[in-house]
């Protein structure tokens, strides 16, 4: 455990007394924490994988788009007409799935990075308390730090140990 001692002023009555008391202090890296973080490694993997078959179907598609595109200028005036419009007609719709895709994995994203760093929260809390930390500290917060404050290595080998529970 790390130990910072503090000299803290408390002014009482007309006499100004110093007291120092111990406290125990370190910082976190909580964007290391959060990508070593086995969650957030398996729901990257997730993630990866629901892109992977949305692209299959995105390339799907787009094959279906060439297809129509193939041949259009030896049809006649009225086949190329129909044609015209199945392919505007698919080409909406590709447009249209796009959007929905990068929406949906996006958002999918956004409530999994908020999920993740609750549950970071909650066992940092518990991780302080066994630890008896008094306080710890957002390593972006810091103006100036030594790596004898550091416990995000230590923190992520025990976070990930309480995930595999």
């Amino acid at each position: 455990m790390r130990l910072w001692s503090l000299a803290l002023l408390v002014a009482s009555g007309m006499s100004g007394t110093a007291v120092a008391e111990e406290y125990s202090v370190a910082y976190l890296n909580v964007e290391k924490t959060f990508d070593s973080y086995q969650r957030t490694i398996e729901f990257d993997k997730d993630l990866a994988a629901t892109g992977s078959k949305k692209e299959q179907e995105h390339q799907r598609m787009v094959g279906e788009l060439k297809k129509l595109r193939e041949g259009l200028e030896l049809l006649s005036d009225d086949a190329k007409t129909t044609r015209q419009r199945e392919l505007e007609e698919k080409v909406r719709k590709l447009q249209e799935f796009e959007r929905a895709t990068d929406a949906e994995l996006r958002r999918d994203r956004e409530q999994m990075v908020r999920r993740i760093l609750q549950e970071i929260d909650q066992a940092l809390q518990q991780y302080a308390a066994e630890h008896e930390y008094d306080l710890i500290l957002n390593e972006q917060a810091l103006v100036y730090k030594t790596t004898q404050f550091d416990i995000t290595d230590a923190f992520i080998q025990w976070l990930n140990k309480q995930y595999k529970r």
